[in-house]
């Protein structure tokens, strides 16, 4: 028995074209063998991946949950609240206290250029922030937490 014989049975549910082997012929090529067509889904992916860590780290980085535990932990001592251990005439319990000054230690979306990342990331013992005498040394992450934020543009 072949399809052809059978085509009472098929009507309706197959095209007969197909059933019967006359439609169209299978090549082989699909549009996945475009290089115009890879080449699109190759700058989707590549447009998706660049845009996505961004989006991310905008997202990630906040203050009171990322930022002020680092400061507070590292900082506070000689910057935070209390009026008379503070130095240098500098707050850093307060993320408005670090713009409005005379002098701001923070440039919003310029790492290279806020004082805060280059006290922090200096070698020099008479600039590096903290101290070495405060026996306080930031980790990496906690560096690259800072340097996210204030490149995000401290939200």
């Amino acid at each position: 028995m072949t399809i052809a014989s059978h085509r009472h049975l098929l009507n309706g549910l197959v095209p007969t074209e197909v059933a019967l082997g006359s439609g169209p012929k299978f090549t082989g090529k699909t549009m996945f063998h475009n290089p115009g067509f890879f080449r699109f889904c190759l700058f989707l992916l590549i447009l998706y991946l660049s845009l996505v860590p961004f989006s991310l780290s905008v997202a990630e980085i906040s203050f009171n949950r990322d930022v002020l535990p680092i400061l507070s932990d590292n900082c506070f001592k000689c910057h935070g609240p209390d009026q008379r251990t503070r130095q240098a005439s500098l707050r850093l319990d307060l993320k408005e206290s670090t713009l409005w000054t005379e002098n701001p230690v923070i440039q919003p979306r310029d790492v290279g250029n806020s004082q805060l990342i280059v006290r922090i990331v200096a070698e020099d013992p008479m600039r590096v922030m903290p101290p070495p005498s405060s026996k306080l040394e930031l980790t990496s992450e906690q560096i690259k937490t800072l340097k996210q934020w204030v490149a995000v543009g401290i939200v």
